[in-house]
């Protein structure tokens, strides 16, 4: 897979969604990321003692499972962070995985939810240090959570197309404004757009090889 391409993918996909997306190989090492450079809820989360542990080990669950079944898996993390794996298959086997950080499932209470798991898990985390960071965090319909779960389906099957990752005008936006317009038609397309962020153009990029996190 070329990195710099991986990267121009990553970036397209966050610009789209505001969502922290990252690409790990087969054995689960970093091969790309991007995510705000600022402090997230992830970030702030993971100051805590354990914490870090307490979501890798939640990925790993959830990567060992896609990784037996070749399906890919939405589900919520442990602080109820609505998350996703996509796996990257090639022939019959998988060569990477796109695991996404999407978001808050935007219902009555959902970030005081939030706030209730991540102090029961971290209770030494500042609360109101935290409040802001949830506030941050995409709120989504279960509508949008979909769209965004296939959309990144779509990213998944377009990395695995060698000839399609090879070409030089490749464009991750173009790829998921016709797909979308496939799945679901111009009506949820204009939803979607009327919706996007507006203010998600400081990311950071990284490639270190690093296990997970």
């Amino acid at each position: 897979m070329d990195a710099t391409k991986l990267d121009k993918i990553l970036e397209e996909f966050y610009l789209i969604s505001g969502m922290e997306t990252s690409i790990l190989d087969a054995d689960f090492h970093s091969i790309a990321v991007c995510r705000p450079s600022d402090e997230t809820f992830c970030s702030a989360f993971h100051r805590s003692q354990g914490a870090l542990e307490i979501c890798k080990d939640s990925d790993i669950e959830r990567l060992t499972t896609v990784k037996n079944t070749n399906e890919p898996s939405l589900y919520t993390c442990p602080c109820g962070i609505v998350e996703a794996i996509v796996p990257i298959i090639r022939g019959d086997s998988i060569t990477a995985y796109i695991i996404s950080s999407m978001g808050i499932c935007a219902e009555p209470g959902c970030d005081e939810m939030v706030l209730e798991k991540t102090l029961k898990l971290a209770p030494r985390l500042n609360k109101e240090q935290l409040i802001p960071r949830i506030r941050e965090l995409c709120h989504l319909s279960n509508e949008k959570i979909n769209a965004y779960y296939n959309m990144l389906k779509m990213v998944a099957e377009h990395i695995s197309n060698d000839e399609t990752l090879s070409s030089d005008t490749e464009s991750i936006g173009k790829l998921v404004t016709v797909a979308v317009f496939m799945w679901a038609g111009e009506c949820l397309l204009t939803k979607l757009l009327a919706a996007l962020p507006t203010d998600k153009q400081n990311f950071t990029e990284t490639r270190k090889g690093n296990k997970l996190f």
